[in-house]
């Protein structure tokens, strides 16, 4: 694929952001490779200008995920300014087939210039974690999609909330992450369900937004992919628990 179709794909694509449609699936269309596909995505960062990337996601970072998407690889995307929701609410008539992931998410204290080669090497360059709750509308119009085709939709990213940080030297693998309605428990999971260890889907994370091109500069956050199952978008008032933090509470109208 050439950089013109690349363009014309990622046009294609925010057009139908835009129009509120089905999410176009271009692997039917024509052979697309994961290379093509991160760059078509970054065609649409850059068709973004004045909305600011403010940090990476993972997605498919878990078994049950990648078994629904039937793929062992995990993806990246793009944390866009303006999917972040500061107030905690969140209008579901934004979204077709809206799902509630629960997450973590690290923050970067300096900028990374190269790659990772042990999760040691954290220590130096995350300083605080929160939880993150990621909003993400499945309104594919084949399902599942391609690998490719998840990739150019930016891993149905739609919104996201980031909760109170923590040190991240308070760290571990074992923390019990719960999504609450109304008291009720709805999903639950360990953090270490992310690629076996939170570290090494943060490292994952690092150095394939390195290769792909990215800055990675100090105070971007990185997202590290859904933990526990996920739960259907509808209205309520909901919290996410995880001992040690403060409850990351909000509410779909």
């Amino acid at each position: 694929m050439n950089e013109a179709e690349q363009v014309a794909w990622a046009e294609q694509i925010e057009n139908a952001a835009r129009q509120g449609v089905p999410k176009p699936c271009l692997a039917d269309k024509q052979p697309l490779s994961t290379e093509d596909a991160y760059r078509i995505l970054q065609c649409r960062a850059e068709m973004r200008s004045a909305d600011r990337i403010i940090g990476f996601k993972g997605a498919l970072t878990n078994e049950s995920a990648q078994a629904t998407f039937r793929t062992a690889e995990p993806v990246i995307g793009l944390l866009f300014e303006s999917a972040e929701r500061v107030s905690g609410v969140i209008d579901s008539t934004e979204f077709k087939k809206g799902m509630i992931e629960t997450e973590l998410g690290f923050r970067l204290t300096k900028r990374i210039t190269e790659p990772l080669r042990a999760v040691d090497q954290l220590q130096a360059v995350i300083d605080e974690m929160a939880l993150m709750v990621e909003l993400v509308d499945l309104d594919f119009a084949q399902f599942p999609p391609t690998l490719a085709d998840l990739i150019v939709h930016n891993a149905a990213a739609k919104s996201f909330i980031r909760g109170q940080s923590k040190p991240f030297a308070e760290f571990t693998n074992q923390s019990q992450l719960r999504l609450e309605e109304s008291g009720i428990c709805l999903q639950e999971g360990t953090a270490s369900e992310v690629l076996g260890d939170q570290r090494q889907g943060l490292m994952w994370m690092i150095n394939t937004a390195m290769t792909l091109g990215y800055r990675l500069d100090a105070g971007l956050w990185l997202m590290t992919g859904s933990v526990g199952s996920v739960s259907l978008l509808r209205p309520g008032r909901y919290g996410l628990v995880c001992d040690g933090f403060e409850t990351l509470t909000f509410e779909v109208v």
